[in-house]
């Protein structure tokens, strides 16, 4: 259970709950908490900055949550417990916040995760890099876009057959998301295309980029990659067509290399190994 600031803990919370409590002051720390700890159940007040935090989670992780307070608010909790009432009724309504939420979660799942990779999809994609570029606006940081297409990967389909095709990408969802950081996202946003939502500067998206890289080329994959950074007063739509732009004439390069490869060499260029 995780506590955040102002929120006082109740003792009957506490024992319904049976796990370890961990006690956040500010953002910075309830955020570490959510991603080392990992809480079934936020405890939260009504103010500004719990409102901030809890609407920063991502709906297919956020916890359940539960406030505190004298007035209900539906855009901070699941439920609402007045400090006043007895330790029955905060038990009763403890259970009611952890139901909703794992309710919440399999919807949310449902809409925002891509079935076949495990990945977020191009919705919950969208949705995080809105997020992350609010908060990079807030904070002063740097945000990039990476973007990932598998090279060849038609003829995986039209050679194999699509359950080739779905298999390789389960193994590409797996592989991105084994050396996907803390402070990154990867998503699934097309049928062939990945995309990495890098909290950072054109180095450190250069440097997901290149373990992502690496992970492909251990499945025998090969993937045309492109980095862009959020530049001042540019929108998100700008920063997506940039990027896919560069993506493009990144994909144009390869095929006319490959191309030269091939005339000399007398053969086709190797395809994407299932």
């Amino acid at each position: 259970m995780l506590v955040l600031a102002g929120a006082k803990e109740l003792p009957a919370l506490a024992r319904a709950f049976g796990g370890p409590v961990v006690h956040a002051a500010s953002a910075e720390e309830a955020s570490r908490t959510m991603q080392e700890e990992k809480p079934a159940l936020v405890v939260a007040a009504q103010s500004e900055w719990h409102r901030e935090f809890l609407s920063s989670l991502s709906p297919e992780v956020r916890p359940a949550v539960l406030g505190i307070g004298a007035e209900a608010d539906a855009s901070i909790a699941d439920e609402w417990l007045s400090p006043d009432r007895d330790e029955e009724e905060g038990a009763v309504r403890l259970r009611l916040a952890q139901q909703r939420a794992r309710t919440r979660r399999l919807t949310a799942r449902r809409a925002f995760v891509d079935f076949l990779t495990g990945l977020p999809n191009r919705r919950a994609s969208v949705r995080a890099l809105v997020r992350e570029a609010e908060r990079s606006r807030r904070s002063g940081g740097a945000l990039s876009l990476v973007l990932i297409d598998l090279d060849d990967f038609k003829r995986v389909n039209d050679e194999k057959g699509h359950p080739a095709g779905d298999r390789l990408l389960r193994k590409v969802g797996g592989a991105l998301r084994s050396v996907t950081r803390g402070s990154e996202l990867c998503g699934r946003v097309g049928g062939d295309e990945f995309a990495l939502i890098i909290s950072g500067d054109r180095p450190v998206a250069l440097n997901a980029a290149g373990r992502s890289r690496e992970a492909l080329r251990a499945l025998g994959v090969s993937a045309t990659m492109a980095a862009c950074t959020l530049r001042r007063n540019e929108s998100l739509r700008e920063l997506y067509r940039r990027t896919d732009r560069e993506l493009t004439a990144a994909k144009e390069r390869r095929r006319a290399q490959v191309g030269a490869g091939a005339s000399l060499q007398g053969r086709p260029p190797a395809h994407l190994t299932v």
